[in-house]
């Protein structure tokens, strides 16, 4: 066992003489050691080719080998996993409600005042005859107020009521009880009745009604009638200016005349 031990370390020698070592870690041999070791070793060699264990005992006695010291430098990385806790928001949401203000406006509507200025109808009778206890029916002074408003709310001119036409008017509303006609009972035209009264206009116009119980039923009658309703408006221009209203009642039975003239 010796001796294998021996032979173990003289291979080792040999080898570290023999080899240059080329390494980032150098081993520390003075070269003089390294001759006599190289020097100490053959001469253990004998002539047979074995060692001398004696000289073999001499040279590792007397030879300063630093064996190498493998220092391992162990790098421990210490990794810092550093968790990072997630930043969590929580959004918070406020919700307000806010109770609509509701903001009534009392409004105060003061009433519209609305005047009417009922238009002054001036009806100026004028007698032509001279006999002064002639009196105008109520019925008369009512269709004559009643025309004048239906003219004012059209820009026409008030119109007069005349005595002589008047009086022609009511004899000419007692023929029609027997003849409802423009015709007279004889046959002739009204206007004929006109001299008798002493009316010598040439300009003229009559128009009449029956079954009405007022003047203003009579009235309405005649505006509803685009003929009657041009007579009194004078929409035909024929300037008219002055007017005689009749009016008999037989029986209950009520006629009505107007008799337009210039």
């Amino acid at each position: 066992m010796k001796r294998f031990l021996l032979l173990f370390f003289t291979a080792l020698l040999l080898i570290s003489c023999s080899k240059e070592i080329q390494t980032n870690e150098a081993i520390p041999l003075a070269e003089a050691e390294l001759f006599n070791s190289q020097r100490l070793l053959k001469a253990s060699i004998t002539t047979r080719g074995e060692l001398d264990e004696e000289a073999i005992s001499s040279l590792i006695s007397s030879a300063e080998i630093e064996v190498p010291v493998i220092t391992t430098t162990v790098t421990t990385t210490t990794t810092a996993v550093t968790t990072k806790k997630p930043n969590t928001t929580t959004k918070i949401t406020t919700s307000t409600t806010s109770k609509p203000v509701t903001t009534t406006s009392k409004v105060t509507t003061t009433p519209k005042v609305t005047t009417t200025t009922k238009p002054t109808t001036t009806s100026t009778v004028v007698q032509t005859t001279t006999n002064s206890d002639f009196v105008y029916s109520s019925e008369a002074l009512e269709i004559l107020k009643l025309d004048n408003e239906k003219r004012s709310a059209v820009g026409k001119s008030a119109l007069v009521l005349d005595e002589a036409l008047t009086k022609a008017a009511n004899a000419r509303a007692k023929e029609l009880v027997t003849k409802f006609s423009h015709t007279r009972p004889d046959g002739t035209n009204y206007s004929t009745i006109l001299s008798s009264y002493g009316v010598t206009s040439k300009v003229h116009s009559e128009i009449i009604a029956w079954g009405y119980n007022s003047p203003k039923e009579a009235v309405e009658g005649w505006m509803n009638s685009s003929v009657h309703k041009a007579n009194i408006l004078d929409t035909n221009n024929r300037g008219f200016t002055k007017v005689g209203i009749g009016y008999y009642n037989n029986n209950g039975k009520k006629y009505w005349v107007q008799i337009f003239a210039k």
